[in-house]
Formats: C-alpha cells, structure tokens, sequence
C-alpha cells in the first residue's frame, strides 16, 4: 500500500468496514475486458456471499473465470477547502481478492441468504422458511484483503 500512513490493519475495523457498507463491488474479468457489478452482499468469517438469477451476463463470467476483486467502502463525505485542488475525501474502504464458488445444497444456500438478509437488518427470527430454487448464491473465499481510511 502506497500510503502506510492511511492502512487500517486491525481485523475488528476491516470487520466494521464491510459490515457498514450498503453495497459491495464486484469485480470480473472476461478475457481481457474488465467488468464491475454493485450487488448486495453479506459477509461471515472471511466470506462474502452474493445472489443472482442464473442468467445473465455477472453468471456467465463467474462460471467461466472463479477469480474475483471486491470493493467495499463507506462513510464517503467530501472534504471542502478553500480551493478545489486542495479538497479531499472522507472515507474507510476495502479491497479483496478471492474466489467464489456457487453453492448447490439448499442448506448452504439458505444459510448464505439469510446472512445477507441480516446484513440489511432482517432479524433471523422474521426469515420465513423459504426455497433457494430460481437463485444462483455465490460464495467468496476471501484470499487477501487490504483497508484503509481517510477523515
């Protein structure tokens, strides 16, 4: 990281990084085209799960190439001064690399969305039983991950 002085390193603040955080990024390749996806996201013991229908464009890249980038950031608040060039921004983010995985067993589905259910504030308890059937839920291993923040 270029700017040591901005690294966050301790795990309870990268924790409370992600866990604040509205929405994550989703970072593909195809080929050589980059492709970057917002989607809703919960996260537990160094994994992100995601959902998504079974089609579609972010599918057809995670079936083909596992290997993704996450972006996550929050508390995002421009800094004023005096003159433009001298503001700055406000901000606590993370990246990671990792590689997902679609899960296929009802349990572990259910499981992964009812952590990203929570993630939005949905107790447990309110969860009715429901079928995983018609949505793809997609686990991300988290291999390296770096944080910082300014402000």
């Amino acid at each position: 990281m270029r700017r040591s002085d901005k690294e966050v390193a301790d795990k309870k603040e990268i924790d409370s990084i992600i866990k604040s955080a509205p929405v994550c990024r989703l970072g593909l390749c195809e080929g050589d085209q980059p492709y970057v996806v917002p989607v809703c996201f919960g996260y537990e013991a160094g994994r992100i799960y995601i959902h998504s229908h079974p089609g579609g464009k972010k599918m057809e890249i995670l079936r083909k190439n596992p290997k993704v980038c996450i972006e996550i950031d929050s508390g995002i608040e421009p800094v004023p001064a005096q003159y433009p060039c001298n503001w700055s921004m406000k901000y606590r983010s993370v990246i990671a690399f990792g590689t997902c995985r679609i899960l296929s067993g009802e349990d572990e589905k259910k499981h992964a969305l009812t952590i990203i259910l929570e993630h939005y504030g949905v107790e447990k308890e309110e969860i009715p039983d429901f079928s995983p059937d018609g949505v793809d839920v997609i686990s991300i291993d988290i291999e390296t991950i770096t944080a910082k923040k300014s402000g």
